[in-house]
């Protein structure tokens, strides 16, 4: 990869992370204004912050054929901050191992529903 390349790649990530990170920065100032949370600088830093990766993951998944709805996708994305990483951290670890073909080492990612479900049913056997 040549320098100008990686410049013009780092570019177009930073333009995805920008424009969700707009995103962000409306959404937690939407939820200041309707009144369900009060404005606080480090919610509104951690949002937009928080925004720009998810930009950066949802900027690498719009295919070519959307290009004309990049820009709404990624200001939607940024304001959905929260839906979206619950949904990446429900689904997308299970994703990853189904396409590396189940190969997870001997690390189970259901571990910590598991104990909490063998927990649960020793409280309710106990109770």
């Amino acid at each position: 990869m040549s320098f100008p390349s990686f410049i013009d790649r780092i570019s177009d990530l930073a333009a995805a992370g920008i424009l969700a990170s707009f995103g962000g920065a409306a959404q937690a100032l939407y939820q200041s204004y309707k009144g369900s949370k009060p404005f606080s600088l480090i919610s509104f830093i951690v949002c937009v912050l928080l925004s720009f990766f998810v930009g950066q993951v949802v900027g690498s998944l719009i295919p070519e054929t959307l290009s004309q709805y990049h820009d709404g996708i990624l200001l939607m994305s940024g304001f959905s901050v929260f839906p979206l990483l619950d949904l990446f951290n429900a689904y997308i670890s299970k994703l990853i191992v189904h396409l590396l073909g189940g190969v997870t080492m001997g690390v189970s990612i259901d571990e910590p529903a598991k104990a909490k479900a063998v927990e649960d049913k020793k409280e309710n056997n106990n109770g």
